[in-house]
């Protein structure tokens, strides 16, 4: 936790906190962040949503509640990266020579045996 939250309080979080507060789960994001490498994304777009997680969470953060920091943040991170990984990661697709069959390489009827 960082130095600038003071762990009695129950107003929200400042803009300067909340910022503090980022800057000590930066690492924590470039680790979380290779889990959604292998769905075909750049590493800095998902570690540019984690940060804007870590920020969002920071604004909602409640220390009064007794979980730490990254605790916390860690859903909000992973929520950003999930959602830019469901939007932008590249769809499978199968192979031509795997969608036809090897008798018929044009369309395929039901009705031939």
């Amino acid at each position: 936790m960082s130095e600038s939250i003071e762990p009695g309080r129950n107003e929200a979080m400042s803009v300067d906190d909340a910022w503090a507060a980022v800057q000590t789960g930066l690492n924590y994001v470039s680790w979380l962040a290779k889990d959604f490498l292998c769905a075909g994304v750049s590493r800095d777009d998902l570690e540019a949503e984690g940060r804007i997680g870590l920020f969002e969470a920071a604004l909602r953060f409640d220390p009064s509640h007794g979980a730490q920091f990254l605790t916390y943040a860690s859903f909000w991170s992973r929520r950003r990266m999930q959602a830019f990984v469901a939007r932008y990661a590249r769809v499978v697709r199968r192979p031509a020579s795997r969608t036809r069959t090897a008798r018929d390489p044009g369309d395929v009827s039901i009705d031939q045996p």
